[in-house]
């Protein structure tokens, strides 16, 4: 099992999931140690993400507070300011706020080594 001692903290990989049915890609990290549908973890605003960019995880690539817009038209808006066609990508699950488009969907199409700290109950 690869939660850390703390249970809000997930080690695993990224993983751009989606399946007939969805409408867009489902942001994740799929758990370390667990099979199909038990070790996705499906990424929400507020969650901070460490994405490394070696399997030892030594070298982070990206790390940050997870923040999508979810509005469609905001999303469009988002991708053509950033000059990026919302064609090119499945965004109905969230588009990040805090990154550009083509290397948020690199990293996931890699699958990267990542840390998942979920939002702790308030």
């Amino acid at each position: 099992m690869t939660k850390t001692d703390n249970e809000n903290v997930i080690e695993g990989k990224l993983m751009p999931y989606y399946e007939t049915g969805l409408e867009g890609t489902l942001w994740s990290v799929h758990e370390d140690g667990k099979d199909g549908y038990d070790g996705l973890n499906p990424l929400k605003s507020g969650h901070i993400l460490t994405v490394f960019n070696d399997a030892a995880r030594t070298q982070v690539l990206w790390s940050g507070v997870i923040d999508f817009e979810m509005d469609r038209q905001s999303q469009s808006d988002l991708l053509h300011a950033q000059k990026y066609s919302p064609r090119l990508g499945p965004w109905g699950y969230g588009l990040p706020r805090n990154m550009h488009p083509y290397d948020w969907v690199n990293m996931f199409s890699e699958e990267k080594p990542a840390r998942l700290e979920l939002a702790s109950p308030a």
